[in-house]
């Protein structure tokens, strides 16, 4: 049997190899990229990209990244000391040596996905509060916690990151979608993912390239639906992850979105997370959320000592408040009080009280007249209002002893 293609004139014939960028088709199954290209329809730029022994790329194009990248964004590998990692990333093989966060786990190499032996994944409803038995087990990842089986001591990692999904908030509205993405993402971040908010962003082109001219760099503008084909409608989730670091262990926003971002370069998103990624990013340390099932030892050892802080401060102020109430004026009437009063109005009312001792011929009474007396009560007050009363009383007895010798 033979089989013929017919091809329309002045039309080339069909082509099943899709190349690009100048590359040609041989065999109708294979590409050969022209210089400075790769891939298997030679769709990407050597400038950003690297190829391994099974013909997969990971570009750094695919990574949307913003004018002013953090080295997550430009380069997620930058913190990796093998060189030959990059080449090695998702070829199928485990290399133990990229197996680290710094080498972005290997491309997933040596993980086994523990989801994958969840019977009951697709009734597990990951982004609500509700405890189901069915679900509260390690290869369901304990239900994201919703039973509270992690208590929050275990936890011992916690941050938040922007994850840039492409599509809008209709797209994504689906609950099973959801409950897949956060479902896929805890198991490949050994965490307990919650999305505390979402919203539709877009991102647009920026003036600013790449040192080789050749990426291009993007900027968000929130709230805004794209009307032309320079933007790009993503869903900007922020979500909080709370890790026990039981099986691998990403201790940072920052390493977390390396990971990621790895996986978007190597167009792997669809396939491991069920959604495709433009980008991740490192969120705020004040948005990240505290873990389901309890506080975690870190929250409780601040809290204790933040306890313990302000009760040995309430008891110096009340102490020091204690020793100036003690060492403050004492009005009672003591007998070293009695004394000092004693004396001192001994003193101030000597030219009042010596007349009484006299004999009552003397004609000295008569020369202390009332006004005298009211002139020295005047200019000496008293300190305390109870001597008022004391001097008033030997004044009024002064008086009578006047009236009746007169």
């Amino acid at each position: 049997t033979t089989t013929t293609t017919t091809t329309t004139p002045g039309r080339p014939p069909p082509r099943h190899c899709d190349c690009q960028n100048g590359g040609t088709c041989v065999g109708g199954k294979e590409c050969v990229c022209t210089l400075g290209f790769i891939g298997r329809h030679c769709e990407s730029s050597v400038d950003t990209s690297v190829e391994n022994a099974r013909g997969n790329v990971t570009d750094l194009s695919h990574i949307y990244s913003p004018s002013r990248a953090a080295p997550s964004h430009t380069n997620p590998w930058h913190g990796c000391d093998q060189t030959r990692c990059r080449t090695l990333f998702g070829d199928g093989e485990c290399n133990p040596e990229c197996n680290t966060a710094p080498c972005l786990f290997d491309g997933d190499d040596c993980f086994i996905p523990r989801v994958s032996r969840c019977r009951s994944f697709d009734i597990c409803d990951f982004t609500d509060d509700t405890c189901d038995e069915e679900c509260n087990n390690a290869d369901c990842m304990w239900d994201n916690n919703a039973c509270g089986s992690v208590m929050g001591e275990e936890i011992v990692v916690e941050y938040s990151l922007h994850v840039y999904i492409h599509g809008t908030e209709d797209d994504f509205a689906s609950r099973h979608q959801r409950s897949t993405f956060v479902g896929r993402l805890s198991d490949r971040l050994d965490a307990f993912v919650t999305i505390q908010k979402l919203h539709t962003v877009t991102l647009y082109p920026s003036s600013s390239t790449s040192s080789s001219g050749n990426r291009r760099r993007w900027s968000r503008r929130n709230n805004k639906v794209a009307s032309d084909s320079s933007g790009v409608d993503v869903v900007d989730a922020v979500l909080g992850v709370s890790s026990t670091c039981s099986r691998r262990c990403l201790r940072s926003g920052e390493e977390a979105s390396s990971y990621l971002n790895s996986l978007i370069a190597g167009g792997a998103t669809k396939s491991a997370l069920g959604v495709e990624l433009a980008l991740v990013e490192e969120g705020s340390s004040t948005s990240t959320s505290g873990p389901k099932g309890g506080m975690t030892l870190e929250g409780i050892v601040v809290t204790v000592v933040g306890v313990v802080v302000f009760v040995v401060l309430v008891a110096i102020v009340v102490q020091r408040s204690g020793k100036r109430h003690f060492s403050a004026p004492i009005h009672d009437d003591d007998d070293h009080s009695r004394t000092k009063r004693s004396k001192l109005f001994s003193r101030r009312t000597t030219a009042a009280v010596a007349p009484i001792e006299m004999d009552s011929t003397s004609s000295s009474v008569a020369d202390i007249g009332t006004n005298d007396i009211r002139e020295t009560a005047v200019d000496h007050p008293p300190p305390y209002t109870h001597r008022n009363s004391i001097q008033g009383s030997i004044i009024s007895s002064v008086l009578q002893q006047q009236q009746q010798q007169q």
